[in-house]
C-alpha cells in the first residue's frame, strides 16, 4: 500500500508544483499588462 500511495503522492506534488509555477509566472504577466495599461490610460487622459 505504500508504494501504491508513494506512486500516487510523488507526480501529484510535481504537477502541483509545475501548477503553482505556472500560475505565478502568468500572474506576472497579467500584472505586467495591467500596469502598462493603466499608464496608456492615464497618459491619453487630456487635462482641461
Amino acid at each position: 500500500m505504500t508504494a501504491i500511495g508513494l506512486a500516487v503522492a510523488v507526480p501529484a506534488v510535481l504537477a502541483y508544483n509545475w501548477l503553482i509555477g505556472r500560475n505565478k509566472a502568468v500572474m506576472s504577466d497579467v500584472r505586467a499588462f495591467g500596469s502598462d495599461l493603466h499608464a496608456v490610460i492615464l497618459g491619453s487622459v487630456k487635462k482641461a
